[in-house]
């Protein structure tokens, strides 16, 4: 219903019942009077369409205050989100490479990277195994080599990127501390459902991984390409591995997090507000 009461206030109701008692009055004693009472009538009307215009004007006003509130909410947070997106390229650039990556819409952002930074700082020794190459590959890579704490696995199927991220390595002496394998798409099975996924040759490659990052396979693909990271890895993961899944507010990896859920109901799953969403899995 449009019109609600609850938008007349009590001086409202005071002006209306005044107003009213004045036209009836008049109406009584100018009973006779067929004009007088007409114009009555009209006034009558024109209040009725006032109360109207009063309750649409308070009604659009409290809409409007509530519109203006959520936009102020939602302002804060985006400036948030890429603050801390921001920050974390930020401290990219500090860490002296000869080729720094450039990030881009596919890239993993820096405030995902920021945090998966600080996991490797907590570790004493970490192997890592990332699923999609990039700019997060030459970072990783080179906290690893200052640190002299692990290994990355980068895993890749597009033979461009693939070269473009050998090239950086190389270029920036990380090429020891990053084993770099081209794993095209291929279809594999899990559960009797058919998934296109990385070819999964490399699995036998790697050792027990500590950190498993998926970023990859990209969702143009295939439906729920990156569902089979876990069941295809889970015999890879150490038991006190860590899980980062990105862009975990799309719809697709929604429903991936829930089949992984029914499968693996023994993990803790933690959202990570990003600015492109991320969760977070500790087994």
């Amino acid at each position: 219903m449009l019109f609600k009461i609850r938008f007349l206030k009590k001086i409202d109701y005071f002006l209306l019942f005044i107003t009213i008692l004045i036209i009836l009055i008049l109406s009584l004693l100018f009973f006779n009077n067929p004009k007088l009472l007409s114009i009555m009538l009209i006034l009558i009307g024109i209040i009725i369409i006032e109360i109207l215009i009063l309750q649409i004007y308070r009604r659009l006003s409290k809409n409007l205050e509530c519109i203006i509130q959520i936009n102020n909410i939602k302002l804060v947070e985006t400036f948030r989100k890429e603050i801390n997106k921001l920050s974390g390229e930020i401290f990219v650039n500090t860490l002296n490479l000869y080729i720094p990556p450039l990030f881009s819409d596919w890239t993993l952002d820096g405030d995902l990277l920021k945090i998966i930074i600080d996991e490797i700082y907590l570790r004493e020794k970490i192997n890592i195994l990332e699923l999609g190459s990039g700019a997060s590959t030459i970072v990783i890579s080179r906290i690893l080599k200052s640190l002299n704490k692990g290994m990355l696995y980068s895993i890749e199927h597009d033979v461009v990127f693939y070269n473009k991220t050998k090239k950086l390595l190389l270029l920036n002496g990380l090429e020891d501390i990053c084993k770099l394998y081209l794993s095209p798409i291929e279809k594999v099975i899990i559960n009797n459902e058919e998934f296109l996924w990385y070819d999964t040759k490399f699995i036998n490659k790697i050792d027990l991984i500590d950190m498993l990052i998926i970023d990859g396979p990209p969702i143009y693909l295939g439906k729920m390409s990156r569902f089979p990271a876990l069941p295809l890895l889970i015999e890879k993961l150490n038991s006190n591995c860590i899980i980062f899944l990105d862009d975990a507010f799309r719809d697709e990896e929604k429903n991936i997090i829930k089949k992984w859920m029914n499968l693996y109901s023994n993990f803790h799953y933690q959202t990570i507000n990003t600015s492109k969403g991320a969760l977070k899995i500790t087994i």
